[in-house]
């Protein structure tokens, strides 16, 4: 009897934290070739992301992450891309987290999804010292924004680097670029330069840091353009010659 009384006050005092609702949660049903279920992601209150996937069976996953914010897919934001990407043989499932504990940090955590709904987390190569690890586990930018390109089989983010210039340690923001792999069947992450403005004025993050979100995603979204609007060939102005002058 001492034991059940034990037991029951245990259940109520667990209950509530038991029974806390998850933060957010957004899902998205699935049919394309060789795959047809459910995805969820979802927000939980201990600072992690859950990943549903619902074929003829559940699978799940968690990684670290505060909130899910919406990635950038062809010009259009989504919660989170799922489907063909690059060369890779299995779709992907792609989605963007902010940091709990780091709150300028980003991560966008990638998976490659089997026809039985299987989550195969993968593998990033950075730069330094040719270092490998987890996507949810390596920072991939320095804001909330991240764009996913499913053909070229890119993620693009934004990252600092303090650059000297004329004797003097400036931070500027630049673009980086998490690109899938077939040959090793990895991501490899590259900085590919410097972000500009819409003059085309490299873009110190003094500056970037002053604006809001829609403000960042403007030129964000800007720097990824094909034809950047600095890089616009300037056609050359037909002189008019006065009629007295051809004479």
């Amino acid at each position: 009897m001492k034991i059940l009384r034990i037991s029951t006050f245990f259940l109520l005092l667990c209950g509530p934290v038991l029974a806390i609702p998850a933060k957010h949660s957004v899902e998205r049903a699935i049919a394309m070739k060789n795959f047809k279920g459910r995805i969820w992601l979802t927000e939980l209150p201990n600072n992690k992301i859950e990943i549903r996937m619902r074929t003829w069976r559940t699978t799940r996953d968690t990684v670290p992450g505060q909130e899910i914010f919406p990635v950038l897919v062809n010009g259009t934001k989504e919660k989170f891309f799922f489907g063909h990407f690059g060369a890779s043989k299995l779709p992907m499932l792609i989605f963007a987290v902010s940091d709990a504990e780091h709150a300028r940090e980003a991560h966008a955590v990638a998976y490659q999804v089997s026809p039985r709904g299987s989550l195969i987390g993968q593998l990033v190569v950075i730069d330094q010292s040719l270092d490998h690890g987890h996507t949810d586990k390596v920072v991939s930018g320095r804001y909330a924004l991240t764009a996913i390109d499913p053909k070229l089989g890119a993620i693009y983010s934004i990252a600092s680097q303090d650059a000297r210039f004329e004797g003097f340690f400036v931070t500027y923001e630049k673009l980086r670029i998490r690109q899938w792999d077939p040959a090793i069947n990895s991501f490899i992450e590259t900085d590919q330069g410097f972000l500009r403005d819409h003059t085309g004025r490299l873009m110190q993050s003094n500056r970037f840091d002053s604006w809001n979100d829609a403000e960042r995603a403007d030129i964000f979204a800007a720097n990824l353009e094909p034809k950047k609007p600095w890089m616009a060939e300037k056609k050359p102005v037909a002189k008019i010659i006065p009629a007295r002058a051809e004479k």
